[in-house]
């Protein structure tokens, strides 16, 4: 669900940026962003979901984990730290590596 806000948020301040005349704001979780003054997109999301920026970066960094490997973290047999670092792998890498986690 991050990753698809944060790329409606990306969409959405560029299109701002290209039509500076129109309403620049968006609710999101319940808080409302002026476009006009936003800091960077990842700690609008922080800011509307009580994350850091750093955790957000850190969910963000999921999006392209295996299905088996993004099992494990739902299970907590794998870290999210660790499990940023082998979304980075090619999947039959991430796959090879989920061999090794009970």
């Amino acid at each position: 669900t991050l990753w698809e806000q944060h790329q409606s948020l990306k969409e959405f301040r560029q299109y701002c940026r290209t039509h500076a005349e129109e309403k620049q704001e968006i609710e999101l979780g319940g808080k409302v962003f002026k476009f006009g003054h936003l800091e960077k997109t990842r700690e609008a999301l922080a800011t509307a979901y009580g994350l850091t920026p750093t955790d957000v970066q850190r969910f963000l960094g999921l999006h392209t984990l295996s299905s088996v490997l993004f099992e494990c973290v739902d299970r907590r047999t794998l870290a999210i730290s660790a499990a940023t670092y082998l979304a980075q792998l090619p999947k039959e890498w991430q796959l090879e590596a989920a061999r090794w986690i009970p």
